[in-house]
């Protein structure tokens, strides 16, 4: 990182000196020297975020596969292991499956009711694309 705040410091000064500008050559090397720094730090950053994140969503996926493709054998397994009679465990797991899909339809049409309202206050106050015609 050096070396390049160092390499673009000297461009400058050969720049600089061609066109006799003594007076403001610190003045720009300085700030092309924080400018450089900034990006490298910014670029550096956004790497390791990319990398983060593709690590997580192969992670996830992983997961989600072996959840997937076992998932009816841990599911009989913690029913093994739960202290009650048949009745309860299928009327709690039962309940915990109506809970799942009662949220995720829940926040679907939340979302959808969200789009119409706002698709229509967008065409209300006539922004430009949504209704199509760009």
């Amino acid at each position: 990182m050096r070396h390049l705040i160092g390499l673009v410091g000297i461009w400058a000064t050969f720049r600089l000196v061609d066109f006799k500008i003594d007076w403001k050559k610190n003045l720009l090397i300085q700030g092309a020297q924080s400018s450089s720094t900034f990006i490298v730090t910014q670029v550096k950053g956004i790497a390791q975020n990319v990398l983060l994140s593709r690590l997580i969503l192969s992670l996830l996926c992983l997961r989600l596969f072996f959840f997937l493709r076992d998932g009816a054998e841990l599911v009989s397994r913690i029913q093994r292991l739960l202290p009650m009679d048949k009745e309860h465990q299928q009327r709690l797991f039962k309940n915990i499956v109506d809970s799942v899909l009662a949220v995720v339809h829940g926040s679907l049409v939340v979302a959808m009711v969200q789009g119409l309202l706002a698709g229509l206050a967008y065409w209300f106050l006539g922004v430009a694309g949504t209704t199509g015609d760009c």
